[in-house]
Order: structure tokens, then C-alpha cells, then sequence
């Protein structure tokens, strides 16, 4: 959007975005990973795809944020992996709640 409108002020909301989604995951994956083993989960199924899933989107995501900062966020390249980012992320998190709540 920040480059269809030629606005620095979205550039940069983007930025602080992505940068914060990718901090995150210090957080996500240590709690999650705590959670998993005092839940009793297996490792087989639902749990397997979540976990695999998610530490894809962290690569991705952190993958993505190192791409940025070298200034190569113009390239399709960039667009595809954040892409990607996002369907892991997604995808993860619809995995996670598949096994929270069951169904």
C-alpha cells in the first residue's frame, strides 16, 4: 500500500509491523513450546503441523525483517516471502486453535 500511494508514513507503520510480529515470536515459541509439554500433547498429528508451522513462520518472518533491512523490500522476491509469512503464520495459528478447541 505504501508503495501504490507514495506515503513514508505507511513505509514505515509497515515496518514497525513486521518488526513487531517477528519480536514476537521470542516470545510465542518459548510459551508455546512450555505449553505443548504441560499439556500432554504428542508429538503426531495436529501438534506436529502446528509446531512445524510455526517455526516456519519465525524463519520466514525473520527471514523477511533481514531482507528489509538490507533495503531490498522493492523486489518480488521480498513480496513472496512475505507472502509466504503470512500463509504460515495463518496457517499455524488455525492449527493451534484446531487443537485448543478441538473440531
Amino acid at each position: 500500500l505504501a508503495g501504490w500511494r507514495k506515503r513514508p508514513a505507511l513505509r514505515e507503520a509497515a515496518w514497525y509491523c513486521l518488526l513487531g510480529g517477528a519480536l514476537s515470536t521470542l516470545i510465542a515459541v518459548p510459551t508455546g513450546l512450555l505449553l505443548f509439554y504441560r499439556s500432554g500433547f504428542q508429538w503426531q498429528g495436529l501438534p506436529v503441523i502446528h509446531v512445524t508451522l510455526a517455526l516456519s513462520a519465525t524463519v520466514l518472518m525473520s527471514s523477511t525483517v533481514l531482507w528489509r533491512r538490507k533495503g531490498a523490500h522493492e523486489s518480488a522476491a521480498y513480496f513472496i516471502l512475505l507472502a509466504l509469512a503470512v500463509v504460515a503464520v495463518s496457517a499455524a495459528g488455525h492449527f493451534g486453535a484446531q487443537m485448543v478447541y478441538g473440531g
